[in-house]
């Protein structure tokens, strides 16, 4: 009889024990868990067409939390939206995953997969081993995880500089850069997209709104209005050489 056993392994260090994920509530406890048993062992390429590479899982939420789920006698029961959220962000900012949302989940990325998925990084190499398998292996771990966490910071910093600067009524930094890195790709995409048209309406920033009013309102999906063509929309008699020489107050929409 054979010993094979199908499905594939993970590797769980005993170190564990000592980081800050053994005394985390159980819902980040178990979803960490999931995340390393549904993680990829080799690249592939996901039912989505996104390539998931190794230590990575192209998922919804949803399917998180339905992983997740226990009986309490017949009934299905699981974690909260609200805690899974509190969870990924948890293991975010520790440095554990890192996440990129697509219109059809979210890639999560896993950091220090290799080094802690890697067999060779348990052996002890140096004349003074002791036999103590939680001790940490002598060689360097591999940095390319925590270089790439660094990458996505620094373009999330990047893309919150350029649009600090676009539009230019620097009010509440540090509550703008908050909301900023939690905003969604395809959301930041449309407000590259429509700033300018919005800057160009509201040309006097004494008029824009509070830049933190403006993201937390979603104000990119809102509709813009150019006040000149609004003029002479309604007064169609007047001849658009004048309407420049209007004081821009006269002409301002009310945005607030």
């Amino acid at each position: 009889m054979s010993d094979y056993i199908p499905g594939g392994y993970i590797i769980k260090a005993k170190c564990i024990e000592k980081s800050k994920i053994a005394s985390a509530p159980p819902c980040t406890r178990e979803t960490w868990n999931w995340l390393l048993l549904n993680a990829n062992f080799k690249d592939s390429t996901g039912k989505s067409g996104h390539t998931v590479k190794r230590g990575q899982i192209f998922c919804r939420y949803k399917d998180i939390l339905e992983g997740l789920t226990w009986f309490v006698g017949f009934k299905a029961t699981t974690y909260s939206t609200s805690q899974m959220k509190a969870t990924m962000k948890y293991l975010r900012d520790e440095l554990m995953v890192t996440t990129r949302k697509h219109r059809q989940g979210v890639m999560i990325t896993i950091c220090n997969y290799d080094k802690y998925q890697t067999f060779t990084n348990y052996e002890q190499t140096n004349e003074q081993t002791n036999g103590d398998t939680t001790k940490h292996p002598t060689q360097e771990p591999d940095m390319s995880d925590i270089k790439e966490v660094s990458e996505v910071i620094n373009v999330c910093a990047n893309e919150f500089e350029k649009f600090w600067n676009l539009y230019d009524k620097k009010i509440d930094r540090k509550k703008c850069f908050a909301k900023w890195k939690r905003l969604k790709e395809s959301d930041k995409e449309e407000i590259f997209k429509t700033l300018p048209n919005y800057l160009k309406s509201n040309s006097n920033k004494e008029f824009r709104k509070h830049p933190k009013t403006y993201l937390n309102n979603e104000s990119w999906n809102d509709e813009i209005f150019d006040p000149l063509e609004e003029e002479l929309k309604n007064n169609p008699h007047l001849e658009p050489l004048k309407l420049l020489d209007k004081p821009e107050s006269l002409l301002r929409i009310d945005n607030d």
